[in-house]
């Protein structure tokens, strides 16, 4: 198989030329994951200093099956690194808690993250920018950055990996984060949404999964839900709120991290518990900047993110963004705005869950039920409600903001009122 190691850009140069000299090319953002081989001992231990090279593959495959080199990438017309992230899982801290350090380059171009335990995700597009210019340059690799002190972590073997965003003018090219993926987690996640929402069917057409709607109508919000055998059962709430009063009752369906925990659980993975994800606070510096469209350099799809917003906690799945699922500047419509802004999956408050439930509770002929004020939904993160296009007030009083997408409603989540936000890797 062909390793595209130098620039091909004979026929495309053809191509503008004959399109008009002057005519500029539209720049694409791709995203990579590359595994590396690092692990092991990284610092100082009883006087002795141990590194690690990150152990990158020599090369890695784009859709098409085309294998591609490091060098190879950095030769595409205007290649621009965007953004570089280590993701790592440290097993074991030893001595002083010290920084340790990405480094590579000649002049060594190094950042900085701490030794604590845990899912890390590091930023390393200083180093990285450094680094593939001057390829091929030493490998980068983890060292200690305080080398005459005593202290030292343990990186888990085969846990490393480097997640490169970077943009081109080239066309046509299309590397597997570019585009969402099948993945189990995804699966047993989206299949709670209602059978017409949008991004469940792109999720099918762009991954081919059979997977379908479990719920023609979607899984309704109710407080302390976490058995997917109550799902729509009539019961009185369990707690008091606002809304939902002891002398009513409501549709059963999940809270937030029942809807999480049954997707995990359904996917093999390890239930959270949402105040024990907060307290990691696992690179929260990252999430908390004011433009989450940010995000998408550094999360990968089936992260998950918990938060506080005023008073309660919270968590989501991170799905990718709506380019990542196939939409364009021409198809998105009046969503086009937040094409690469976070998308979500998440067990929260949506007044259209209301209105679909209203409908429902009639036809059943349910006396003395009430609707839920929410359920499991996909929303676009934003920094706030100001932009969207669409905006109003619930039945029960709380405002609201969307975009509508293929004529269904996307609504948005504002980090306006959100704190304490932290990254969380299900295992």
């Amino acid at each position: 198989m062909k390793i595209h190691g130098i620039r091909w850009l004979f026929a495309a140069s053809i191509l503008i030329f004959a399109m008009g000299v002057g005519s500029a090319s539209a720049r694409e953002t791709h995203t990579l994951l590359l595994r590396c081989g690092a692990g092991g001992v990284v610092g100082v231990r009883n006087g002795e200093a141990f590194e690690t090279a990150l152990g990158l593959p020599e090369d890695f495959p784009d859709t098409d099956g085309h294998r591609w080199t490091l060098a190879g990438l950095t030769g595409l017309e205007g290649f621009q690194l965007e953004a570089a992230f280590l993701r790592m899982r440290i097993t074991e801290t030893g001595g002083q808690k010290l920084k340790y350090a990405a480094a590579a380059g000649p002049d060594e171009s190094q950042e900085t993250f701490d030794g604590i335990r845990g899912d890390r995700i590091c930023e390393f597009t200083g180093t990285a920018g450094a680094w593939l210019s001057s390829l091929p340059g030493e490998e980068p690799r983890l060292k200690a950055a305080h080398r005459k002190r005593n202290g030292w972590i343990r990186i888990e073997e085969g846990s490393v990996r480097l997640q490169l965003t970077f943009s081109t003018e080239e066309e046509g090219l299309r590397f597997p984060l570019d585009r969402v993926q099948e993945e189990t987690l995804l699966d047993c996640s989206l299949c709670f949404l209602e059978e017409a929402n949008p991004v469940l069917r792109r999720y099918r057409e762009e991954t081919g999964t059979l997977m379908t709607s479990r719920f023609p109508l979607g899984v309704p919000y109710y407080f302390g839900g976490v058995n997917e055998e109550k799902i729509l059962h009539r019961y009185f709430p369990r707690q008091v709120t606002g809304y939902y009063r002891a002398d009513r009752m409501y549709l059963c369906g999940l809270d937030c991290a029942g809807f999480i925990n049954l997707a995990l659980r359904n996917s093999g993975l390890e239930p959270i518990v949402i105040s024990e994800v907060l307290k990691e606070k696992q690179d929260a510096e990252l999430l908390n900047r004011r433009n989450p469209r940010y995000w998408s350099t550094f999360l990968l799809p089936g992260d998950l993110v918990a938060m506080k917003h005023g008073k309660f906690k919270h968590v989501m799945i991170f799905l990718g963004t709506l380019r990542s699922f196939g939409w364009t500047e021409e198809t998105a419509g009046e969503a086009a705005p937040v094409l690469d802004m976070p998308l979500v999956i998440h067990c929260g408050e949506n007044p259209f869950c209301y209105l679909r439930y209203q409908a429902y509770i009639e036809e059943q002929g349910f006396e003395n039920t009430y609707p839920p004020d929410g359920g499991v939904t996909v929303s676009v993160v934003t920094p706030g409600t100001k932009d969207a296009p669409r905006h109003g007030d619930s039945a029960w009083g709380d405002a609201f903001s969307w975009y509508l997408l293929e004529g269904q409603p996307l609504l948005v989540f504002s980090l306006e009122n959100c704190t304490d936000l932290t990254w969380h890797l299900p295992r």
